[in-house]
């Protein structure tokens, strides 16, 4: 069999596989978006050991169970942008979560099989870190990749929210001593300004 193609033909039958692509994506999307749905369902429906409760108690013993589910819920929140962001680099912005992460890394094993099975790869543990508009370390970079993540997983905008994003309202709802406390506002309650989280000296980061 002869396969002697021109190039302009092999252009034109790769330019029909895109077309047939975008096609299938518009009129299935069910079928299209069956492997996110899938991995969503894997960050929604995981169940954390019980090694992540022990390490919050032990590191905050004020927390209730209402509190440690609301951190265990910022945590799955947190893994669904993971999701969302592909190859992207985020930041974790919570100190509590953070330590909810960890105590879910305690357990071996389990957090290996999970970021298998959500990620494809293992997710490496990013330490929390607040938010310094002065510094613009990679650190902050992916730090303010997760806020416009975040806004966009409450539909709010990112350069003008009415509310924080939970992630970024967290330690300060919990009142974490050591925990990073974001405001949208100028001025604090007594008069002194403070950054404001859209005043990050490099803009929005582009994925």
């Amino acid at each position: 069999m002869n396969f002697d193609f021109s190039y302009q033909e092999l252009l034109l039958a790769a330019g029909g596989v895109c077309l047939a692509g975008l096609w299938l994506r518009r009129y299935f999307p069910w079928e299209y978006y069956q492997a996110e749905i899938r991995l969503s369902r894997i960050v929604r429906d995981l169940k954390f050991p019980a090694s992540v409760d022990q390490k919050l108690r032990e590191s905050y013993p004020h927390l209730n169970d209402k509190n440690i589910a609301k951190i265990r819920d910022a945590l799955r929140e947190y893994f669904y942008l993971c999701q969302d962001a592909g190859k992207s680099e985020l930041a974790m912005p919570s100190r509590v979560a953070g330590v909810a992460w960890q105590g879910f890394i305690d357990a071996g094993g389990e957090y290996e099989v999970f970021c298998q099975q959500a990620f494809g790869r293992l997710l490496p543990y990013s330490k929390a870190e607040g938010l310094f508009p002065s510094e613009k370390t990679q650190n902050q970079i992916r730090l303010r990749r997760t806020w416009n993540r975040a806004c966009a997983f409450y539909d709010l905008p990112a350069d003008d929210p009415v509310i924080l994003p939970d992630l970024f309202a967290l330690d300060r709802d919990l009142a974490i001593p050591d925990g990073f406390h974001y405001s949208l506002d100028e001025y604090d309650k007594k008069g002194r300004k403070i950054e404001k989280i859209e005043d990050m000296p490099f803009g929005f980061v582009k994925d």
